[in-house]
């Protein structure tokens, strides 16, 4: 038989829910503020979205998000018509190159500006440019190895059947370096800092297994059929939106 609630009852659930209102936030009760972020890191991204339509007539941008090693190509209404996975930078810290040879890949904003392929007419420099890239051979002595595979060459027809050139580095990108040397964050070697290297791009690969894992020198690798499909959306000028890999 139950017996009636006596009257200490009700204050005993009160100091029970004193105790859990008041007690010390050790982060297990904070599931709340990680969506609260997530909403305004996809703010940001929307916010950089618009403003590059903003600057572009095209129909598509090419979005890069470390953080799911994904490549998405946006409409102007915010649609995800394609996504593909990526590989990039090697660094396992994940973050924005420091210095030329560094193994990041770079963030922001920035257009494509050079289109280079295998299919296009081999008396133009867009074919021939490609063909000269894909004959050097990278070694594994020199720090170009398959995956998972240190001691195997990496080989000839590193850049696949495409390569797209975007405009690393910007004002930003040289703002950011002068900051990091005056701080002495760029390595000195023979007297002179390290400098920021003048070419990233978004190509092909001769190494499949890499794609969805730390692994260029800081290109965006792509699969080879993905990266030829990709073409349809891609135009001189196409901006590309490189997200950090905690964005």
């Amino acid at each position: 038989m139950h017996k009636p609630f006596s009257g200490e009852m009700p204050l005993l659930l009160l100091m029970i829910m004193c105790q859990v209102a008041f007690a010390p936030d050790d982060g297990s009760r904070s599931k709340a503020n990680p969506s609260g972020d997530q909403r305004s890191s996809e703010h940001n991204v929307n916010r950089m979205i618009r403003n590059s339509f903003s600057k572009f007539n095209g129909e598509y941008i090419i979005l890069v998000r470390k953080s799911t090693f994904t490549l998405e190509i946006v409409t102007r209404d915010n649609q995800v018509v394609a996504k593909y996975p990526i590989a990039y930078g090697r660094n396992p810290d994940k973050k924005a190159p420091l210095y030329g040879g560094d193994n990041r890949t770079p963030e922001g904003e920035y257009s494509i500006s050079v289109i280079l392929s295998k299919d296009a007419d081999t008396a133009t420099a867009s074919y021939r440019d490609l063909a000269g890239m894909n004959r050097m051979y990278f070694s594994a002595k020199e720090g170009h190895s398959k995956f998972n595979h240190p001691e195997e060459d990496q080989g000839d027809n590193a850049f696949g059947p495409r390569d797209y050139h975007f405009n690393y580095p910007d004002s930003n990108d040289l703002k950011n370096y002068t900051n990091n040397k005056n701080n002495g964050k760029i390595p000195i070697v023979d007297g002179k800092p390290l400098p920021l290297s003048h070419r990233y791009d978004i190509h092909g690969n001769c190494d499949k297994p890499s794609i969805g894992h730390l692994a260029t020198s800081g290109c965006i690798r792509m699969d080879n059929t993905d990266i030829v499909e990709m073409e349809k959306y891609v135009q001189i000028g196409t901006p590309v939106i490189i997200l950090p890999a905690n964005q």
